[in-house]
This record gives C-alpha cells, sequence and structure tokens, in this order.
C-alpha cells in the first residue's frame, strides 16, 4: 500500500481525493497565485469584484458552506463528503 493510501484512510472522501493533488501542484501553485493578484489572465483584466457583497463572505462563514453544500446534495459525491461539521445549524 503507497504512504498515500495509508494516509487517506478513514478521511472524508473530497479531501483525500484533492489534498494529494494539491501537494503534486505546490510547485507551480505560486504562478496561478501571481495570476489571482494581478486579477489577470494573458491580456484580459478582470475588474474587482463588488466588495460590499464580497466582505459578507467573510463576516459569515455559513453563506459559502450552504451554497457548496446545495452545490454537491445532487452530485456523486453527497453531502457526507463535506463532512457534518460544514455549514450544519
Amino acid at each position: 500500500m503507497l504512504a498515500v493510501e495509508k494516509w487517506a484512510h478513514n478521511k472524508p472522501y473530497l479531501i483525500a481525493l484533492l489534498a494529494p493533488q494539491l501537494a503534486t501542484a505546490s510547485r507551480d501553485m505560486h504562478q496561478g497565485f501571481r495570476h489571482i493578484r494581478e486579477r489577470r489572465i494573458n491580456n484580459y483584466q478582470y475588474p474587482l469584484p463588488h466588495l460590499h457583497s464580497w466582505f459578507a463572505l467573510y463576516r459569515s462563514h455559513r453563506k459559502p458552506l450552504i451554497f457548496l453544500r446545495s452545490l454537491l446534495q445532487f452530485s456523486a459525491f453527497g453531502e457526507e463528503s463535506i463532512g457534518n461539521e460544514w455549514g450544519q445549524e
């Protein structure tokens, strides 16, 4: 058994799936973060988002989590993939 498979045992499915991929992509992530910081891809400059609604997401972590839960409830991953601690009231 690979060390990654041992690590992923008893982890939530999405974490076990995505964490190794993020670890292998870490060397090139700085380029993606640079594009995000500059809000630019090739020659297209993205405008700033509506800051009032953007900052509202930081005041309440439940808003993005409720959206994520509703997005995944009909997927093959299912609600249990994002864990019980996410967005439950």
